[in-house]
């Protein structure tokens, strides 16, 4: 590598940008062009007098078996470092160069001196004695055709160099640019492992970055190492090519074209034979470039059946995907007509067209990935409505794809459950539709007033509600809410000539296990604890007491505020499953004012009316509750417990 290459490549990237001339002025040379027929020998002509004025990098006709010379005077002046610059072309198959008689270069076919092709770019070093002399250079194609002649231009060599890198930095700087997409891609593929779409998108670019950056003249000139260059050329078609039609597979699936898939296959085959022959030196890399060359065109050509079948289908990605195509077309159209000299205007746009199109390939792909975010999103909205988010939040999981069987956590909750009054009555006088339809207007409605207060149902279970709470607080409020909310609905149902209905509440307080159960093919997420059965025994006793919401002393006791909210005392029970009595208490928030009054005045009363009770002091606890039931005859809680010290008078209570 030359040791001028950081100094020259920063300047270059400055006069890119208009801000230096590439060349020195004296460098500007009057050229000449002669024909002859292909001589015998390789002496060199005089000076020619009939020769037509020349300007490097136009349009020249060249007939088989026939001679083009340029010439050119060097001029007197003394050039720094002097040195001549050129660029081949793919057609031509001799080149030599003349300075007066002394041959100073040679190349036939694929042999230069140096090393190298007719292909690659050139800086070549004048004699010292150059100064008025004449500059020949001889070109010969021996299959004639129209091409662009080599740019030929003399000067500085370091300016030189420059001139190449300012010539391609357009070029270089697209394929540098799809590098980088193409190394991203396969880093974000290699980590995650899980869209082939990104692996086929990635390899594109990878390959159209390293072929556009191939094709640089300066990175000719500092890496001549042809056989590296003729490798890159001889594979990165073909895997290029491969990772088209395998990205069109991913995103357009297979179906209709299901050809995509040969394709890629047949290529990838094709690419590991070649591999294999060239390292065996059984085939020359040209004889498999001419070969994949002309497969290619036919794969190519598929492109436009496949893309019409997904056209016809409609796929959203057929517009930005048209748009690919008729820029690849356009612009390989133009660089052919350069290639066959049909125009003169010279202007490879290739490189232009591999960027448009990695940039359409990849509009796609993020169109094709947020169409999976999209269907994900509606996938975990949906399993949501079976699994609460809350739920996995609770397990310290993000999505139900992370849910294992066997998660759990520990941690103290208060459990609501909720129930109709006399559901299997009223289900009795409607039809299976209307028992759907009846049960689901009234889940919808509760349902949000969980949430809004940060519970989550657990489980429906026929017409009765299991919620958790990470607060006591939260949960009472829900129980209102929803109390308040059913008379809302009742309310409406009486206008539609449809009885009213009635719920009862029970909530309780400990710790419970949240977690998953089942087995591999089928999971659901469960609550076990002593906590969610008392609760539910507690939902229970709403029918014995006559009130809508009864909580547990550990409810009771976990409320932040609450002499907040309207609470009595309403009794001390042992439960089925439980050794020790739980007290329980009746909030009645929900209740209308006046029945609240009601219930607030008998509530001393009441308390002691209890505690006679429980000393066995019948006749003393008769009393209060007959005190109550004069205040509030409507009182069920009271009746109860009138009913219980009668009996126990007689000698017929054993509660």
């Amino acid at each position: 590598m030359p040791k001028f290459f950081l100094p020259l490549f920063i300047f270059s990237f400055w006069a890119s940008l208009g801000g230096a001339e590439p060349i020195e002025p004296q460098a500007s040379l009057a050229w000449q062009l002669h024909r002859t027929t292909i001589p015998l020998t390789d002496t060199v002509p005089p000076f020619f007098s009939n020769s037509q004025a020349f300007t490097p990098g136009k349009l020249v006709q060249l007939q088989p078996q026939e001679t083009v010379w340029l010439q050119t005077i060097l001029p007197r002046t003394v050039w720094k470092d002097p040195g001549i610059y050129f660029r081949g072309h793919w057609e031509l198959t001799l080149l030599e160069i003349y300075i007066g008689k002394q041959r100073i270069f040679r190349c036939v076919y694929e042999k230069c001196e140096g090393g190298g092709d007719l292909k690659r770019v050139f800086i070549i070093e004048l004699p010292e004695k150059y100064i008025g002399q004449s500059m020949t250079f001889r070109l010969e194609a021996s299959g004639g055709g129209s091409f662009n002649a080599p740019l030929i231009q003399g000067g500085n060599r370091a300016d030189h160099f420059v001139e190449a890198v300012r010539y391609d930095f357009n070029r270089l700087s697209i394929g540098v640019f799809l590098l980088l997409i193409g190394i991203f891609q396969m880093i974000i593929w290699i980590r995650s492992r899980t869209h082939p779409a990104t692996l086929a998108f990635g390899c594109f670019a990878l390959t159209a970055g390293m072929l556009d950056i191939r094709t640089c003249d300066f990175m000719l000139v500092l890496f001549p190492a042809d056989t590296f260059w003729n490798y890159v050329e001889l594979l990165g078609y073909p895997l290029m090519l491969a990772s088209l039609f395998a990205f069109i597979e991913q995103i357009f699936g297979t179906g209709p074209y299901f050809i995509t898939r040969r394709i890629w296959q047949i290529i990838l085959v094709y690419f590991g034979v070649s591999l294999i022959l060239v390292v065996l030196d059984l085939v020359e890399v040209p004889t498999l470039g001419i070969f994949f060359s002309i497969a290619s065109q036919a794969f190519l050509v598929l492109i436009f059946p496949i893309f019409w079948q997904i056209w016809k289908k409609g796929h959203p990605a057929k517009r930005p995907f048209a748009i690919g195509i008729l820029v690849m077309m356009a612009v390989g159209v133009n660089d052919t007509l350069i290639v066959l000299g049909r125009i003169e205007w010279v202007q490879w746009m290739l490189h232009w067209g591999a960027l448009v199109f990695v940039l359409v390939l990849g509009f796609i792909l993020e169109r094709h990935f947020a169409d999976i975010r999209s269907r994900l999103q509606r996938i975990n909205e949906a399993t949501s409505r079976f699994v609460p988010h809350q739920l996995l939040t609770q397990l310290g999981r993000n999505s139900i794809t992370e849910v294992q069987l066997g998660d759990q956590l520990q941690k103290t909750m208060t459990v609501l459950f909720s129930d109709i009054r006399s559901f299997t009555t009223l289900s009795e006088s409607m039809t299976p539709a209307e028992n759907f339809r009846f049960i689901n207007n009234y889940l919808s409605q509760m349902g949000p007033i969980v949430r809004q207060h940060h519970g989550f149902i657990d489980k429906y279970i026929g017409d009765a509600i299991m919620a958790l709470f990470d607060s006591p607080e939260n949960a009472l409020n829900a129980s209102i809410a929803m109390l308040h909310q059913k008379d809302v609905w009742n309310q409406q149902r009486l206008k539609n000539r449809e009885a009213p209905i009635q719920i009862g509440i029970g909530l309780n307080t400990g710790n419970v296990m949240l977690g998953t159960v089942g087995e591999s093919n089928r999971m659901e997420g469960t609550v076990i604890s002593d906590a969610v059965n008392l609760a539910s025994r507690i939902e229970g006793m709403t029918k014995v007491y006559g009130t809508p919401l009864i909580i547990s002393e550990n409810t009771y006791q976990g409320l932040a505020t609450p002499v907040e909210h309207a609470v009595r005392f309403i009794d001390r029970v042992t439960v089925k499953g439980k050794s020790r009595p739980v007290v329980v208490y009746e909030v009645f928030d929900a209740d209308s004012l006046e029945l609240r009054q009601k219930k607030e005045s008998i509530a001393l009363e009441f308390e002691k009316g209890w505690h006679a009770f429980q000393h066995l002091e019948y006749v003393e606890a008769l009393r209060h509750f007959k005190a109550c039931l004069q205040l509030h005859p409507e009182d069920l809680a009271t009746q109860v417990y009138l009913e219980r010290c009668h009996a126990a008078v007689k000698g017929d209570f054993t509660g």
